[in-house]
């Protein structure tokens, strides 16, 4: 994309920002931007406070999605190309899935993998609830999840024909990081784990590549792809 991408939530200024929203939102214009909170996982992640000029609908808070800082989860994004994949999710597919989802205020990527930024809205801020596995209501919340999965996937049932306008959707990846997480995963609570759960991980580890041939045989939709809890609300 033509706009420069800052590499850290600090380089996100009023005057980046400003010339960034000049395109899709004429007129707005940001006159400071402070990092009210920023840390480091999968992704980068910030909560910036902007104060605009006079304009109607933008938002005081937002939140900031950004490469990783630290080496090892900056090599799992590089060999996933995940940052940009949710990047491109956000600047049009995420207009049509009938699920809710975090509103985008910008949204952009660049040429490598490790390109890509989003500034989305802050869910916090908007009153969202983030569950817990040990919270009360998470059996109505799991409830919910599966009916807001299947609208998901009901509505980009016939996959080929509905997606020409997102042709960058991939079949699953394949690389050795599925085959490392689900053993990690094993390794960490096989002991409280139900033995189905068990054996089909075990199944995953010794036959990633048949399973994914399996997978990729169809039939097709569009899948969220990262399903846990922290990527819900």
């Amino acid at each position: 994309m033509a706009v420069t991408l800052p590499e850290t939530a600090e380089q996100i200024t009023a005057a980046w920002l400003s010339s960034a929203l000049a395109a899709q939102r004429p007129g707005a214009r940001a006159t400071a931007v402070e990092v009210i909170d920023a840390h480091s996982g999968t992704t980068g992640r910030a909560v910036l406070r902007v104060t605009w000029a006079p304009a109607p609908g933008l938002p005081e808070r937002v939140f900031a999605k950004l490469p990783p800082s630290d080496a090892t989860q900056r090599s799992m994004v590089d060999a996933t190309d995940m940052g940009r994949r949710e990047a491109r999710f956000y600047a049009g597919l995420a207009r049509v899935v009938p699920s809710r989802v975090p509103a985008a205020l910008w949204s952009g990527w660049g040429d490598r993998s490790s390109q890509y930024l989003m500034l989305l809205e802050d869910l916090a801020a908007a009153g969202c609830d983030f569950p817990l596995s040990n919270d009360p209501a998470i059996l109505d919340f799991t409830r919910a999840l599966v009916d807001e999965l299947a609208s998901l996937h009901g509505k980009f049932a016939d996959w080929p024909r509905t997606a020409r306008a997102f042709d960058w959707v991939e079949s699953p990846m394949r690389n050795d990081w599925g085959r490392m997480l689900v053993q990690a995963g094993l390794d960490a609570f096989r002991d409280s784990s139900p033995p189905e759960f068990t054996a089909i991980g075990e199944i995953y580890v010794a036959q990633m590549e048949a399973f994914n041939d399996w997978m990729d045989a169809g039939p097709h939709t569009l899948i969220h792809g990262d399903c846990h809890l922290g990527n819900l609300f």
